[in-house]
């Protein structure tokens, strides 16, 4: 049996424009990501920051007693 009788099988430039859209629907995903890896850093840099804050006014607290 010919490989290239096998009706499931592509041409070549349905494989190309295939891979390519498959390419262009990735850069939006990667934008997506890189918007939620920035919110989570603002988050986490809010976060310590109340830790900090927390930590210092509980040492002040009871290190001035």
């Amino acid at each position: 049996m010919n490989i290239n009788n096998n009706t499931f099988l592509k041409t070549e430039e349905e494989k190309l424009r295939s891979l390519i859209a498959d390419e262009a629907k990735l850069l939006p995903m990667l934008n997506n990501m890189e918007q939620t890896i920035r919110q989570m850093k603002a988050k986490q840099a809010f976060r310590i920051a109340l830790l900090n804050q927390l930590l210092e006014e509980h040492y002040d607290k009871y290190a001035g007693n």
